[in-house]
């Protein structure tokens, strides 16, 4: 290891990986660092925690130059050493604008770090079969039963807060959900969901759930577009 300005270059450096980070899915973008690195292109310095020696910024960079000293050839990787609070979250912070975070990439890293908001958020999707994996709109569905907002936001800055109280509430509007879907799958879509939370109480003050049923299997007419006001318009109008 040597120092270079206000970086160092390593080669055959051992480093970690942290436990919730992106893990390395495409190698597709590996092999084209690999080819920069051979060809003497830029490549940006990876960012370690001094510490704990974790890849903070950079796993397929550094997955690229651990290849290619696999092979032989000594590139000089650029690495910057700081001493962090917490690498985990540092991790986040750094790929907040990456593309390739999902939701689902931060509910995982914010597992890692112990927090029970999503822990149950992540439980509460596998234990409903609606929320399962082939469901695109897994977390922004689940998101709208438990705390009645579809902001990704909340989730990826780490200011989720949901309950096992939130969970045993969003159980009822769930078997609902069950219920409406077999009529129209779009009760998935995130806007449709929140047009029926939003009038549900005053729709079932007049009737049971199953009266209602029936009026929506003979009535309902679905609005063209999925705005959250026409879908609340349509499910009270067949009250009339």
């Amino acid at each position: 290891m040597k120092q270079m300005n206000n970086a160092y270059v390593v080669v055959n450096e051992k480093f970690n990986f942290i436990e919730g980070n992106r893990e390395i899915a495409d190698m597709s973008h590996v092999c084209s660092i690999m080819n920069a690195m051979i060809n003497n292109g830029f490549i940006p310095p990876i960012v370690v925690d001094n510490k704990t020696r974790y890849v903070v910024d950079g796993q397929h960079r550094y997955t690229a130059a651990t290849n290619l000293w696999k092979q032989g050839i000594d590139y000089q990787l650029p690495v910057i050493f700081h001493d962090f609070d917490n690498p985990l979250l540092a991790a986040i912070l750094y790929n907040n604008k990456s593309k390739e975070w999902r939701t689902a990439s931060y509910v995982k890293a914010y597992i890692a770090d112990g927090r029970e908001s999503y822990i149950l958020l992540q439980r509460f999707c596998e234990s409903h079969s609606l929320l399962g994996t082939g469901n695109k709109f897994k977390y922004s569905t689940a998101l709208v039963l438990l705390t009645h907002t579809h902001s990704s936001e909340i989730v990826k800055n780490g200011n989720l807060v949901v309950t096992q109280d939130q969970c045993d509430k969003a159980e009822a509007v769930y078997q609902e959900m069950t219920s409406l879907y077999k009529l129209f799958p779009a009760i998935l879509q995130k806007t449709i969901l929140k047009a029926w939370i939003n009038c549900r109480t005053s729709i079932l003050a007049k009737m049971s759930f199953q009266e209602y049923l029936k009026l929506v299997s003979n009535k309902f007419v679905a609005p063209a577009a999925f705005r959250t006001s026409e879908w609340e318009n349509a499910f009270i109008k067949i009250l009339a």
